[in-house]
């Protein structure tokens, strides 16, 4: 059996996303430093074209949650 302390990360993020679902933004903060990160997704014939952009530091799965729902509503 391992020993060990969970990794505990406060986080505050906040989504918002554009009317005709093409564009999103999360903003907030995790463990005391600031994200902003941008989402837009172009349509294309080939099902269009999707960009995510910005700065983020904190745990990788956290980032994948977050920016996987966002993307999940562009």
């Amino acid at each position: 059996m391992g020993q060990g302390v969970p990794r505990i990360t406060e986080f505050t993020i906040y989504a918002t996303i554009d009317r005709p679902l093409t564009s999103g933004k999360l903003r907030g903060t995790v463990a005391g430093a600031p994200i902003r990160v941008d989402a837009t997704h172009a349509p294309g014939p080939d099902g269009g074209q999707t960009r995510l952009a910005g700065s983020y530091q904190g745990p990788r799965a956290l980032l994948a949650l977050t920016a996987g729902a966002l993307l999940h509503f562009i």
